[in-house]
């Protein structure tokens, strides 16, 4: 998570850089700008990042210009956040559309083949799409290991405090779970809700009590 802070600011401040460029020549560049959908958003994303990219040699992202140049843009997904209090009360009953708090961002990936190179973060609203950053090389790495070709329904989940993401596929009504929080699971081998929420509510009531205070005292960052 780090890293995608990381890659976000960098990329938005580049960006930001051009934009305040621009507004030399017009002042209306300045203005947030708005998609009908995530491919569109994605596609001016990626010409972005190409431009910074390019003026800017000395930057590492972990890929070059070449290979994202090269990418074809894959089906978008949402990444979802959860409700950390609610995980701490969770039940037999419970689902993550039961403890999540909506969503965060819709992420499209760039793929070069199977491989996905990077992702960009796009926020909805009722005027469209917008860019919020490009780059999270944890994340193009957890989803070229998971494969996205077989067209499975796809949904992300971020976990708050536990800094763990949760990738859920869904093919043929069946539903399995994947992430790598620390060993306990992996990304070859899903899993089910209910094995996944067992561990998921006890590392919360573990983190709670370390930290609860302090969180509650906004002395850590969610």
């Amino acid at each position: 998570m780090k890293t995608q802070f990381i890659y976000l600011l960098i990329f938005q401040l580049l960006i930001g850089s051009c934009m305040k460029k621009d507004t030399t020549e017009n002042n209306d560049n300045s203005k947030q700008e708005y998609f009908a959908n995530p491919q569109e958003a994605a596609k001016k994303a990626k010409s972005d990042f190409l431009e910074v990219m390019k003026s800017s040699k000395d930057l590492n992202l972990g890929f070059n210009a070449s290979a994202l140049e090269g990418t074809e843009t894959g089906n978008p997904f949402v990444l979802e956040e959860l409700d950390f209090d609610k995980i701490l009360s969770m039940d037999s009953s419970s689902s993550f559309n039961s403890i999540s708090k909506g969503v965060k961002n819709t992420i499209v990936p760039f793929l070069d083949n199977k491989n996905v190179v990077t992702v960009a973060m796009l926020r909805s609203s009722s005027d469209g799409y917008s860019i919020s950053g490009l780059g999270d090389a944890k994340m193009a790495l957890d989803l070229t290991i998971l494969d996205l070709s077989d067209q499975s329904d796809f949904t992300a989940y971020e976990v708050p405090n536990l800094n763990i993401i949760i990738y859920k596929k869904v093919s043929n009504s069946t539903e399995l779970y994947f992430t790598d929080y620390e060993g306990r699971f992996n990304l070859s081998q899903g899993v089910s809700f209910q094995e996944l929420s067992k561990t998921l509510k006890s590392e919360a009531i573990l983190f709670n009590r370390k930290y609860g205070d302090e969180v509650k005292k906004q002395k850590l960052v969610r």
